[in-house]
């Protein structure tokens, strides 16, 4: 009985694995937005654009931050952010503050 049993529970196991399951797409509403997060040295703009499908571009509008500081996050994040169709990017050594007014 328990051969049986085991036998039948584990072939069920086989097909569910087998099974696809649909991967999750993710659904936006088209359009560019305008985020405003805080940086060191205060408000950072981010415009972003979405199809209904993915993250298009990010753009980083009017900020205070420092110039040389600011440049990595701004060129890396938003390439990083497109790429990934993600926020679960790493943030810039050293720019901490800069790269989480972006996210």
């Amino acid at each position: 009985m328990f051969k049986k049993t085991l036998s039948i529970l584990l072939t069920l196991a086989v097909l569910l694995c087998g099974m696809a399951i649909p991967a999750f797409a993710a659904t936006y509403t088209p359009g560019t937005y305008t985020g405003t997060g805080t940086g060191r040295n205060g408000a950072v703009k981010v415009d972003v654009t979405f199809t209904e499908s993915a993250i298009a571009s990010i753009v980083i509008g009017e900020n205070e931050e420092t110039e040389s500081i600011a440049a990595a996050p701004f060129e890396q994040l938003p390439e990083a952010i497109v790429a990934n169709q993600s926020l679960a990017v790493d943030t810039v050594s050293g720019a901490t503050l800069t790269s989480n007014a972006i996210l």
